[in-house]
């Protein structure tokens, strides 16, 4: 640490004749002590500024992977099954070795251990798709039955969506790990901030050396700086300072007012840019709910329409053609109670359609409060969860109950399926999973996204409240204001 003393300065400003020489000394020594922590904290930014860089680039290239895994393997053994291409023309192996030097580059560019293991698991599971692949070429060339070929490509599809769900995860911790960045640059803003101040401090101690060596006649203006500092150094960025008559004065003056001006609109940026931040993770979290959705309704249509039950086939195509309407709300985030209704009433009829006799359900709803305004996308996650996590993991026929009703001061939104039901022990887990996004697949993102929604919009007090009780029923309800 370089070792600057005040009564060294203070001589050297004492042999210095002008006071324009003696204030471009105290400068000089200013300059120096503000660019230390300055220069430490620019080190600091541009290294995590590269890290979050890094991760996006993982998570816009495991994106991209996704749609090829999805896609391209089953397709072309469908096509190849189905006669309309052959292993020679097509060359699966070489979109298999695509994959897998895709799934290398994000092991070695993962940003964290757990997502290095996701990816190594991905890479030995490829083993396996490439064993189906083999097995499925064998046959064709035995001219096995089609049924057996039928099975080896579903096979090969159960792999590709096993190899899209590690990718999901992938994806989901790169944007976790995303987010601890991002707070390690919010982190090093706040440090920035406690340097300018620290500088700001030493700023009205060499200030205080410089003084006495002045003359008389300009002590004022420098104790009316000195107080403008302190001020300024206490958080209040709105006071200004007058300009002194002394000329050699005014530049500094004039600084140090600009100074405070920036201070204050860097704290209000960052304040609202972490905010803005915050809303944008959420909806990308809210975004990996999508594509699965989407898949399967698209599955069921197409099935449906094969075994020529056209009614069913108007009925799920007008319900998912409602549901995405409602979904976009011409990018309203705020609907009427009985559109988020609709809503979910549009995914629980695509739901009962697909899983027909194992799915049943009520919504009761209060008319009288139909036209009040909510955030929208609040009960379609928590449905989702309660059909693939209470009544599918009973494996008898379950019944999911929607009801929104209003007390004195609160609408209530009450979520009930007869599925398996938890333990204490399981409550307190999904408790802490609403805390912090899980680290496995079964920790409930839908219900994580909706308790961040519910905490950031309505506050703490409206966050997701759970009863359960062991193969009787889990009942998940948050309350909203009336006035909002």
């Amino acid at each position: 640490m370089v070792n600057i003393k005040p009564k060294r300065i203070y001589g050297l400003l004492e042999s210095t004749s002008s006071i324009k020489s003696r204030i471009i000394i105290s400068y000089a020594v200013i300059t120096f002590l503000m660019l230390i922590p300055l220069g430490m904290v620019s080190y600091n930014s541009i290294g995590l500024s590269r890290q979050y860089n890094k991760i996006i680039y993982n998570v816009n290239y495991a994106t991209t992977l996704n749609k090829k895994i999805k896609s391209d393997v089953g397709n072309l053994a469908w096509d190849i099954m189905a006669g309309k291409t052959t292993f020679e023309k097509s060359n699966p192996y070489k979109v298999i070795d695509e994959i897998n030097n895709s799934l290398e580059f994000l092991r070695q560019n993962a940003s964290s251990v757990e997502n290095k293991r996701t990816m190594e698991i991905a890479l030995r599971t490829m083993k396996t798709l490439s064993m189906y692949v083999d097995k499925l070429k064998q046959q064709i060339n035995d001219n096995a039955p089609v049924d057996q070929n039928e099975q080896i490509v579903e096979e090969i599809r159960r792999v590709t969506s096993t190899l899209y769900e590690f990718e999901q995860d992938f994806i989901m911790m790169e944007i976790v790990n995303a987010s601890f960045v991002n707070e390690s640059i919010q982190s090093t803003q706040n440090l920035f901030f406690i340097a300018a101040i620290l500088s700001l401090m030493l700023v009205v101690v060499f200030a205080f050396v410089t003084i006495s060596s002045l003359m008389e006649a300009i002590r004022q203006p420098i104790l009316k700086l000195e107080n403008f500092a302190e001020t300024v150094a206490q958080g209040n960025f709105y006071e200004k300072v007058e300009l002194p008559k002394v000329k050699e004065l005014t530049g500094l003056t004039s600084s140090l007012n600009t100074m405070s001006i920036k201070l204050e609109k860097l704290i209000h940026d960052s304040i609202e840019d972490e905010q803005n931040l915050k809303k944008a993770e959420i909806k990308t979290l809210q975004a990996q709910i999508t594509p699965h959705f989407l898949y399967n309704t698209l599955d069921t249509i197409v099935w449906l329409a094969e075994d020529k039950k056209f009614k069913e086939v108007i009925d799920i195509t007008r319900a998912f053609s409602m549901y995405f309407r409602i979904s976009l709300s011409k990018g309203d985030d705020w609907i009427p109670i009985s559109k988020e209704i609709s809503h979910a009433k549009n995914y629980l009829t695509i739901q009962k359609i697909r899983y027909r006799d194992i799915l049943n359900y009520t919504i009761e709803a209060d008319e009288d409060i139909m036209d009040k305004m909510i955030l929208k996308l609040l009960l379609q996650p928590l449905i989702e969860n309660a059909i693939y996590h209470g009544v599918k993991r009973k494996r008898e026929t379950g019944h999911v109950l929607v009801r929104v009703k209003k007390n004195e001061n609160f609408i209530r939104f009450e979520i009930t399926d007869t599925g398996k039901g938890m333990l204490d022990s399981e409550i307190e887990e999904v408790y802490k999973n609403l805390l912090n996004p899980p680290n496995d697949k079964e920790g409930g993102y839908g219900l994580y996204n909706v308790n961040q929604r519910l905490i950031l919009y309505y506050g703490e007090m409206c966050s997701l409240k759970i009863k359960s009780k062991l193969n009787i029923g889990t009942t998940v309800y948050f309350d909203i204001p009336k006035g909002v």
